[in-house]
């Protein structure tokens, strides 16, 4: 008067209503079962974002310091060119002034020349 299936459950003293409760555990707890591998997913994507995240901002400090120090030496160098040209002036003018002195240092050489051999 039944099936094999109705026979065992009977047998074991499982209606219908008991298999039902039975089912909806199973698949309540298989359900809680993927929601935690969905939450360590997500708490591992956050986790890494988070990574990311503080490895960018470290990055964003060392570009800082790097630009600090490269806006460092562009004002050394421009110090350096502006010393570098000061002295070459200095220099050149240094130059014009001993053949300044020397050109006049030549035309009294000659004018005592030409008295030497005038006289």
């Amino acid at each position: 008067s039944g099936s094999y299936y109705e026979s065992f459950r009977r047998a074991r003293g499982r209606g219908e209503g008991k298999l039902e409760g039975e089912r909806l555990l199973t698949d309540r707890a298989a359900y809680l079962s993927f929601l935690e591998v969905q939450l360590e997913r997500v708490s591992a994507a956050c986790l890494t974002a988070q990574g990311f995240s503080e490895r960018i901002e470290e990055v964003r400090g060392s570009v800082a310091g790097y630009d600090d120090k490269l806006a460092n030496l562009e004002r050394a160098l421009k110090f350096a060119e502006s010393v570098g040209e000061t002295r070459r002036r200095e220099a050149a003018d240094a130059t014009t002034a001993l053949k300044q002195r020397l050109e006049r240092f030549e035309e009294g050489f000659e004018t005592a020349n030409l008295r030497a051999t005038n006289a």
